[in-house]
């Protein structure tokens, strides 16, 4: 029997899913949308989607494959209607869900993006490594959203343009989470703080131009918001894709640690 479950939700701060916590991290910010589709059940489940968005399924480890069964299943059953965007779980999880509930709903599924989860409970900081980090202001709107173009090909592999791009660089300059890596005048790298939930503070968004790439300006980066974070007492933590090795080195080189893996799996 799923019920909704709330931002406050007790489960999120019991032992089973702090254990996963980092790797599930983004459930917290989904939470916070008034709109989003929120479940649980008696058995240690959360499920989390933003509307047209992927759900996030959060299964209790400790739980027997049967009971992970039923529960997968019982979910595709109320959900079979419900035109379900994607998923993303534990690999084996989000695999035996994709199946059950394509067979329910006659949808066909791929999936999207394999992701590492990170989290830092000490920052190694890079040495020699030239510049500074800055935040961002007006006269960095347009560099920022050709960062954001690079970004997007680099990640989703699709082309936009610097143009469509600017709303977002002036949001981001606007939040206050946004910062820049400057060498000598020019901006290098930008990276971003995407959510603080109770425990941890989530960064995104990090991104060096070609031209810029191999001189350790996303490791000093990401290090001083690594070391923002743990001042505020969060605990640093991020998602990488996994066929991005150097991206990989480059988090680990600085002192964070593998937390676990999520598959993400799109409808169609």
């Amino acid at each position: 029997m799923f019920t909704p479950f709330s931002p406050g939700e007790a489960l999120l701060d019991q032992a089973p899913f702090i254990r996963d916590e980092v790797r599930f991290n983004l459930v917290h910010k989904i939470a916070e949308d008034p709109e989003a589709i929120l479940l649980k059940d008696v058995n240690n489940m959360l499920a989390a989607q933003n509307p047209g968005r992927r759900m996030w399924l959060w299964i209790d480890e400790s739980l027997g494959q049967a009971t992970t069964t039923e529960i997968i299943h019982s979910l595709c059953r109320q959900l079979k209607d419900s035109k379900l965007p994607g998923v993303a779980a534990r690999p084996e999880q989000a695999a035996a869900f994709a199946a059950e509930y394509a067979r329910l709903s006659g949808t066909t599924y791929s999936e999207a993006m394999g992701l590492v989860s990170y989290h830092c409970p000490k920052v190694v900081p890079p040495q020699g490594v030239a510049g500074r980090m800055i935040s961002p202001s007006q006269q960095h709107r347009e560099t920022i959203a050709d960062f954001c173009t690079g970004f997007i090909l680099d990640g989703f592999g699709k082309t936009v343009t610097k143009e469509s791009q600017l709303g977002t660089a002036e949001r981001l300059i606007n939040s206050g989470n946004l910062f820049l890596w400057e060498v000598d005048g020019t901006v290098v790298c930008m990276s971003n703080l995407a959510h603080r939930s109770k425990r941890h503070g989530r960064i995104n968004n990090v991104y060096t131009p070609p031209e810029h790439r191999k001189n350790g300006y996303a490791s000093a980066l990401v290090a001083e918001l690594s070391n923002k974070l743990l001042a505020e007492g969060l605990i640093p933590m991020l998602y990488a894709d996994v066929k991005t090795p150097a991206s990989n080195k480059v988090y680990k080189s600085i002192g964070y640690k593998e937390c676990g893996l999520i598959t993400e799996i799109d409808f169609r």
